[in-house]
């Protein structure tokens, strides 16, 4: 609670900054401090930012894509979504694991990975399945069944797993087994650094965790393409801008000198060559154009070949120079 000064106390208050023998706080100096931040080297940062940030927009598509295939697999509203990327030491991710908790060791061509799915999402899909609302919140260890039942739902989400990553690398993903106990699960050394992807997850009004847990030297060969260039398909090696492949595109170029009406049996006749006489023989400037856009203006050096008038050369500030 707030202490209210007396008037009293507030008189001797002001005296004594007077004074001088007080300093009103605001006055105080302010020095500034550099924050230093502790480095452990038992767990040095493995990913730079962007590569976190990478991870966690290929993991973004994966929540996307795993929660319409197990909703179509539970025939149940499913909601998935990123809440963080973190780097953890192997060990420090085991001992957040409760027990029991469902964890599918998966092998992929970069090497092992492991997903947890925690008991409370476990559970809730495997009542939908067996004829529930999917509302269970019961806690028991996996019966031969149950764990069954799991691997077919983690096999349904490697689907999506392989197409959120394809734009990086063909990781082609395949569930070795599944263990309750995090402690059975040896994928990687206790003090190897790992990067742990958590999503959160919703089926009906159950809420719920599943982490992904990627240990370092797995994506160690890859760690240059975890970039948001090559995410989005942008080829930096290639050294130039996307604008230089218009290049390649081919725009009609045409050129207008005069005017004629022409009947509609004459302009059937029109072939490549067709000498069309014109009302005068002046030379006019030519207007330039790319498709339906003027582009420039040009000269033309004209023929008279029985009061017809032919192009014979272009010239535009805005064109190359052309033969007609």
């Amino acid at each position: 609670m707030t202490e209210v000064l007396s008037q009293a106390e507030i008189d001797q208050l002001l005296r004594a900054i007077n004074e001088g023998a007080a300093e009103p706080e605001d006055s105080k100096p302010v020095h500034n401090t550099k924050k230093i931040k502790i480095y452990d080297f038992k767990r040095p940062d493995r990913f730079t930012a962007e590569q976190i940030r990478t991870l966690s927009i290929i993991h973004e598509t994966f929540a996307r894509k795993s929660a319409v295939a197990i909703a179509q697999y539970i025939h149940s509203m499913v909601h998935i979504r990123v809440a963080s990327v973190d780097q953890l030491t192997y060990e420090e991710f085991i001992r957040c694991m409760p027990t029991p908790t469902t964890m599918g060791v998966v092998e992929t061509s970069l090497g092992k990975m492991v997903m947890e799915i925690d008991s409370a999402i476990t559970f809730a899909m495997i009542n939908k399945l067996f004829g529930g609302d999917g509302n269970c919140r019961e806690r028991h260890e996996l019966t031969d069944l149950e764990t069954q039942v799991m691997g077919d739902i983690i096999n349904v989400t490697l689907g999506s797993f392989k197409e959120a990553w394809k734009k990086i690398t063909d990781i082609s993903p395949k569930l070795l087994n599944i263990e309750t106990n995090p402690q059975f699960v040896h994928a990687a050394p206790p003090y190897e650094m790992t990067v742990v992807i958590t999503l959160a997850a919703k089926i009906n009004d159950v809420e719920g965790m599943i982490n992904i847990c990627f240990p370092y030297p797995a994506l160690k060969p890859i760690l240059k393409n975890l970039n948001t260039k090559t995410q989005y398909g942008i080829n930096k090696a290639e050294g130039s801008p996307p604008e230089t492949n218009l290049d390649k595109v081919k725009i009609p170029i045409t050129v207008k000198l005069g005017d004629k009406m022409l009947s509609l049996e004459n302009a059937k006749n029109i072939v490549e060559g067709t000498i069309i006489e014109l009302d005068k023989l002046t030379v006019e400037p030519l207007d330039v154009y790319a498709g339906d856009v003027l582009i420039g203006k040009g000269e033309a050096v004209v023929i008279d070949e029985k009061f017809g008038i032919r192009i014979v050369e272009v010239y535009s500030e805005n064109t190359e120079k052309t033969n007609a």
